[in-house]
């Protein structure tokens, strides 16, 4: 999906997100998401369009898990989905070279009966 934001210019995309690898019988997926602007960065596009794709997951879809994974060094990606409701489940140590660096991938989650539907999201 694309997230855009409106400008005076009108609607522009910024970003994108999607779910992927379902396990329909678990009921679980996993999120994506990427706001390519740094600019826009901090303005909670990210949690707004975080909050309007786990609705649709546990309330359209049905899922009762998503999960995520994140590079360790990305701390404002951190802070976006620990506002969002994601909690921390694990650390796979040094799993990816980024860089030239090995650094530690997160894996967070967050279950459907942890999700209200949230007003401000929609």
């Amino acid at each position: 999906l694309v997230i855009e934001v409106q400008t005076d210019a009108g609607w522009q995309p910024v970003g994108n997100t999607s779910l992927m690898e379902f396990d329909w019988p678990s009921a679980c997926a996993e999120v994506g998401i990427f706001i390519g602007e740094k600019q826009l960065w901090g303005r909670r596009i990210g949690q707004r369009a975080l909050g309007l794709v786990l609705d649709y997951a546990f309330f359209d879809l049905n899922l009762n898990r998503v999960s995520l994974r994140v590079y360790a060094p990305n701390t404002h990606a951190i802070r976006c989905y620990e506002a969002v409701g994601f909690q921390h489940e694990g650390r796979m140590r040094q799993a990816m070279n980024r860089k030239g660096e090995l650094v530690d991938i997160l894996l967070m989650s967050v279950l459907r009966a942890e999700w209200p539907r949230r007003a401000a999201h929609s």
